[in-house]
């Protein structure tokens, strides 16, 4: 649950919920049974999209080491999970305080930019085929959050060359 109702609930002993905060938590009820349905559609189909997603990079990238692949993908399945997890809960926070440190880390240990470059778009073709509008409302701003970790070091290695190489 996001942090702001979470503190809302500890508030009750001394009064009642202004306007706002009560339209808050109305708005986080009425989306909880489409962020539950979401989470459980994720949870049970998780096989077939990452299968799907595995054949994608395997017949992108023919030249790739199996090892790297693997690598993705075990960090695509920890992705769908987290954020899967903070859009139900609603809370951006969660990523960043448990899995986006992590996910950084193990970028830097791995070096698999380049399959990660491909991973995003095959991930997100499969998830806009599978989920409604809504469901792709709720989960994207999560998703996002882990893309912009897994492209960060593509863009940084790619700025440094040209700055290397005297074009800035």
């Amino acid at each position: 649950m996001t942090p702001v109702i979470e503190s809302l609930f500890d508030e009750a002993d001394s009064r009642y919920l202004k306007p706002p905060a009560l339209k808050e938590v109305t708005t986080y009820v009425a989306s909880l049974n489409e962020r539950v349905s979401a989470y459980r559609l994720m949870r049970d189909r998780e096989l077939k999209i990452m299968q799907t997603v595995a054949d994608h990079l395997t017949a992108s990238l023919p030249d790739e080491s199996i090892a790297r692949v693997e690598q993705t993908l075990k960090m695509a399945i920890l992705i769908l999970r987290h954020s899967s997890m903070a859009m139900l809960m609603e809370d951006a926070n969660y990523l960043e305080e448990r899995f986006l440190p992590y996910l950084r880390e193990t970028r830097e240990i791995h070096a698999t930019e380049s399959v990660d470059a491909l991973l995003y778009p095959a991930l997100r073709n499969q998830l806009n085929q599978l989920f409604n509008d809504r469901q792709l409302a709720l989960l994207t701003p999560y998703l996002d959050q882990a893309q912009r970790v897994l492209i960060s070091n593509v863009v940084d290695v790619d700025e440094s060359l040209l700055t290397m190489s005297g074009m800035f």
